[in-house]
């Protein structure tokens, strides 16, 4: 019999993968448009049967957060590493353009996370640590920036709600830009709270 520090027999990694693949399952249909997928889309997708995924799920909820918890393994590339000892306008053109890519993606499966996060904890912790994660690569990015204001913390503010997913969220869903108008507008709006 296997003890807490052994490899995990065959049996708990069959079902370890057999978990992945219902939220990998899961993503894919809401990447695809589905706003609600069933459990049964899920099952039908992942190849593995509903009683199965309700074995290894207590029930969609679980699915869900499992699901968007796996989101971050797969966003992981896109989370760029910039030097904030570059210059301003070349870290403001990689910072937009790595945004813009992050944001894109993410699109299907952040709406479909805010829509159940008042529900679920455990989603919007998920999103609130994501957040807190981009807040603080803007701010530790334009830090030398933001020291050259009077009230660096409330221009601080303002670079992370501008930068934010929200605000992308309104330029392309809201207001219907084109991803090109909304990179342009985001790369504008950091130029002028930069004060440069």
């Amino acid at each position: 019999m296997a003890t807490d520090g052994e490899i995990p027999d065959g049996r708990n990694r069959r079902a370890a993968r057999s978990r992945r693949a219902a939220a990998e399952a899961l993503l894919d249909l809401v990447v695809e448009g589905q706003t609600r997928p069933t459990a049964q889309m899920v099952a039908e997708r992942s190849g593995l049967s509903l009683s199965t995924i309700f074995r290894l799920y207590e029930d969609l909820d679980a699915l869900n957060a499992a699901a968007i918890a796996t989101q971050a393994d797969r966003i992981a590339p896109l989370l760029d590493r910039l030097d904030p000892a570059a210059p301003l306008a070349e870290r403001i053109e990689k910072f937009v353009a790595s945004r813009v890519r992050l944001y894109e993606t993410i699109g299907p499966v952040r709406r479909f996370a805010k829509a159940l996060a008042p529900s679920s904890a455990l989603i919007d912790t998920h999103l609130r640590s994501f957040d807190s994660y981009l807040r603080t690569q803007t701010l530790d990015l334009f830090a030398a920036e933001l020291a050259d204001h009077g009230d660096p913390d409330v221009v601080g503010e303002l670079l992370d709600a501008w930068t934010s997913w929200d605000t992308w969220e309104r330029l392309r869903s809201g207001q219907s830009l084109s991803v090109e108008r909304s990179r342009a507008a985001l790369a504008d709006g950091l130029v002028r709270l930069l004060g440069r």
